[in-house]
């Protein structure tokens, strides 16, 4: 019910980059690997502490923890392991932050070779434990394969498609 929560979307305008909308790249050649507890950073417009959509964007700073370290530490609960398919790894927020109902579709960024990579999406929080998200895993072979394809189909539409 919850794998392969991933989409890729097709703009028919360029986007323009400011001071927060910034490119990142994907790793499709598979070249970085992240281990538990690397710090990363999520954005998005997600509700404030006050319950509202944010007007402005924000970030969190999270820490990387893989599949089988969720499941073991995290989804002992029954209802919670139908979250927790193959294609996801799980995030903890770092000093107090944390991703919002809203961020969803946002990406997990983390800092190689001087550039942002994204290496999840924000999929679902775990019901009951308000401080683990998880995040439908890029590095996943399935979804990494899929991308690759995709970005190949549409890079005769888009030529910076092919910069990615």
């Amino acid at each position: 019910m919850f794998a392969v929560d991933i989409a890729l979307l097709d703009l028919d305008v360029e986007v323009r980059l400011s001071n927060t909308i910034r490119p990142a790249c994907l790793d499709l050649s598979d070249h970085f690997h992240l281990r538990d507890q690397t710090i990363g950073y999520v954005a998005g417009w997600g509700n404030t502490e006050r319950g509202t959509p944010s007007e402005d964007l924000q970030w969190a700073r999270q820490s990387y923890l893989n599949y089988e370290y969720c499941l073991t530490n995290i989804g002992t609960r029954r209802t919670n392991l139908r979250f927790f398919t193959s294609d996801k790894f799980c995030i903890v927020g770092v000093q107090g932050s944390k991703s919002a109902k809203g961020d969803s579709g946002g990406g997990f960024t983390v800092v190689q070779n001087g550039g942002h990579y994204v290496f999840g999406i924000v999929s679902i929080a775990v019901p009951f434990n308000s401080e683990v998200v998880l995040f439908t895993d890029l590095t996943n072979d399935v979804h990494r394969l899929w991308l690759r394809d995709q970005c190949f189909r549409l890079s005769g539409n888009h030529s910076s498609v092919s910069r990615l």
